[in-house]
């Protein structure tokens, strides 16, 4: 999806492991600087600086292709829950347009339907905001977004 698309940017909003469970296999090399090497791919990775708090971001390239991804986590939000201030995500989400160039970002969580939704939506309301354009969220309770917390949070964030 990823290379089909030529997405530059993705926005991986889970940790690996939380709370003892497995979230997310990973897709990039485990140490800085080692690559991996399948049939298919060989990618290595190495270290953005991390000038944003909460976030890690690592730069994937991979050579078949001659593709570069920008990989960035949100390390900061809790499993089923909300960030401390919608700060931290409004930061992500500034990095995150920084960084991108080409294609559309790939956004992923660990279910797709929670903090996953939460970015898009946010994304989308900064969007609109930015352009002095109306925004909305009633009537889009079920959206893309699998917990009521999660909702009032965004729409917190329309009402700042």
């Amino acid at each position: 999806m990823v290379w089909e698309n030529q997405s530059d940017v993705i926005a991986m909003m889970t940790k690996e492991v939380e709370r003892g469970r497995v979230k997310c296999h990973k897709y990039w090399p485990e140490k800085l600087d080692t690559p991996i090497e399948t049939c298919h791919y060989h990618a290595d990775s190495k270290c953005l600086d991390e000038c944003v708090p909460d976030l890690f971001a690592r730069f994937v390239r991979i050579h078949t292709c001659l593709d570069f991804h920008n990989t960035l986590t949100f390390i900061t939000w809790p499993d089923h829950g909300t960030p401390r201030s919608s700060e931290q995500l409004v930061r992500f989400i500034r990095y995150m347009r920084a960084v991108h160039s080409t294609g559309p970002i790939t956004v992923h969580c660990s279910a797709g339907v929670g903090r996953a939704g939460v970015l898009i939506c946010t994304d989308v309301i900064l969007s609109l905001v930015e352009k002095d354009l109306t925004v909305s969220v009633h009537g889009h309770e079920k959206s893309g977004i699998a917990f009521l917390d999660m909702f009032f949070f965004v729409k917190k964030q329309v009402s700042e």
